[in-house]
């Protein structure tokens, strides 16, 4: 049954009143099919309401001089999700390149971008730094062009030099 199969496979924490397990379990005991459904419907609902962009923001989150677009609105979510991966190198990478490029990105282009940004970071890392295979599904042309600004503009220098001068890229 496939919610019992998205249930073994999804690497999120599973608790119920009996169990808990960490994703990738052969055959999780203690969950019946209802309760995997409830698991899989409520993924669903919250990915959808995480991931859909509002058609219209509060009065105080406009612009003194206009109001912003839905366009506008999904630049700078991309720019802080590219900021905020958990992982310092992919903050530095991602959130610098997203700086200097999301806003001028064609709209199939944010859909690229976004489509990577839904990844998983320790994945995303990987692929950019072309330390593993990006797989056919992500081999798309901005992550190619991510890949080549990743190997001209390397954050190899430690000093605190430069980190200060890139510390303006993180978002805290």
């Amino acid at each position: 049954m496939l919610a019992r199969r998205l249930a073994q496979v999804s690497n999120r924490l599973i608790a119920s009143s009996s169990i808990c397990f960490r994703g990738f379990a052969a055959q999780p005991k203690g969950l019946t099919d209802e309760m995997v459904q409830k698991i899989v419907k409520r993924d669903e609902e919250l990915r959808r309401d995480y991931y859909d962009m509002p058609e219209s923001f509060p009065a105080n989150s406009q612009p003194p001089n206009g109001f912003v677009t839905k366009q506008q609105a999904l630049r700078k979510r991309l720019i802080h999700r590219s900021r905020q991966r958990g992982m310092l190198e992919v903050d530095l990478l991602l959130g610098k390149w997203a700086t200097e490029n999301v806003n001028r990105l064609t709209h199939d282009e944010l859909e690229q971008y976004e489509a990577l940004l839904n990844s998983e970071t320790v994945d995303i890392f990987a692929w950019i730094t072309e330390k593993s295979p990006v797989p056919p599904e992500m081999d798309l042309p901005i992550v190619r062009e991510i890949q080549r600004w990743v190997k001209s503009k390397p954050f190899g220098v430690a000093s605190p030099e430069e980190y200060a001068k890139n510390k303006k890229f993180f978002s805290n």
